[in-house]
C-alpha cells in the first residue's frame, strides 16, 4: 500500500512497512539522489504560512509520518496495526531489512549529542551499517562538507537539522552530493531522545532500569498533549484558508 493524504495541503505518504523497505532498497540501487523527510508537527507548523518551505518539502520523494501526532485525524493506532508507517519506530524495521547488505552513512547534525545518538542507534544494533563521517551545524562550511561527503561517497546521508534549515540545506545541495539516499530526521530527533533517555549508571547498577523506563517513558503523555495542539493548528490553518478563499 502506498497512497497519499493531504494534511495542511502537504502530501503525506501512507505506506506499509514492507513496501517502504523495498522502495528504500530501490533508492539505494539507483544512481540518483532520493530524499525522504520524516513529517513532524513542527514541520507542519513551520510550513503553514511559508510557501517557499512548502515548495521545498514538495520536492522530496516521500514525506513519511515521523510521529503519530501528524496522523491525529487518521486513526494512527489502527493504521499501525495494519502495518502502516505511523512514526519513526519503523526506521528500525527498515534497517533490519537492509542489513543483508553493508551500507555506509554520513551524518549532518545540529549537535554532537544527537549525532552520537544516531551513531549508537545504527552501529550498536548490528544493522551492518557503518558511519564514515559527520559534521555539526557549527562546523558548517558548505564546500568543505560537500567535498568530504563526495570523497567518502556514503550510501546514505542522514540530516538532523531544525526546520526550515534542514529542508533548505538538503534541497540546495541535492544536485551536488554523491549520495543515493538522504533522510531528513531533524523534526523528530529531539522527541526520540526525550522519549528514550538512557538510564543513569546508578540505576543500571541497581538493576532498576525497568522502573526507570516505566516512569520516564513519556510517549503516550507527550502524544496526548501534542495531538491537541496539532489538531488546533490544523483547524486554524483550515479556517485561515477558508477565509482567504472567500476573499
Amino acid at each position: 500500500m502506498d497512497k497519499t493524504v493531504q494534511i495542511m495541503d502537504l502530501d503525506v505518504n501512507i505506506i506499509d512497512i514492507d513496501y517502504f523497505c523495498r522502495k528504500i532498497e530501490g533508492y539505494l540501487e539507483n544512481d540518483q539522489l532520493n530524499v525522504i523527510l520524516l513529517a513532524s508537527s513542527q514541520l507542519f507548523k513551520e510550513a503553514a504560512g511559508n510557501e517557499y518551505l512548502r515548495g521545498l518539502i514538495a520536492r522530496a520523494d516521500a514525506l513519511v509520518p515521523g510521529e503519530k501526532t501528524v496522523l491525529s485525524f487518521y486513526h494512527a493506532d489502527l493504521l499501525q496495526q495494519g502495518g502502516i508507517i505511523v512514526n519513526y519506530n519503523s526506521l528500525a524495521d527498515v534497517l533490519e531489512y537492509l542489513k543483508k547488505k553493508h551500507y555506509t552513512v554520513y551524518i549532518v547534525a545540529r549537535e554532537q549529542n544527537e549525532s552520537d545518538y544516531i551513531k549508537h542507534f545504527v552501529e550498536e544494533r548490528e544493522y551492518n551499517i557503518s558511519v564514515i563521517g559527520e559534521r555539526m551545524e557549527q562546523e558548517f562550511e558548505d564546500d568543505a562538507i560537500i567535498n568530504e561527503i563526495n570523497s567518502l561517497s556514503p550510501d546514505i546521508l542522514l540530516v538532523d537539522l531544525d526546520t526550515p534549515l534542514q529542508e533548505m540545506w538538503i534541497m540546495e545541495h541535492s544536485t551536488k552530493v554523491n549520495v543515493r539516499l538522504c533522510v531528513g530526521l531533524g523534526g523528530i530527533m529531539r522527541q526520540v531522545m526525550n522519549e528514550y533517555k538512557k538510564p543513569p549508571d546508578l540505576i543500571r547498577m541497581l538493576h532498576l532500569t525497568w522502573l526507570y523506563n516505566k516512569f520516564c517513558f513519556r510517549e503516550k503523555l507527550f502524544r496526548v498533549k501534542s495531538e491537541k495542539i496539532f489538531r488546533r493548528a490544523v483547524k486554524e490553518y483550515k479556517s485561515r484558508k477558508g477565509m482567504k478563499n472567500e476573499d
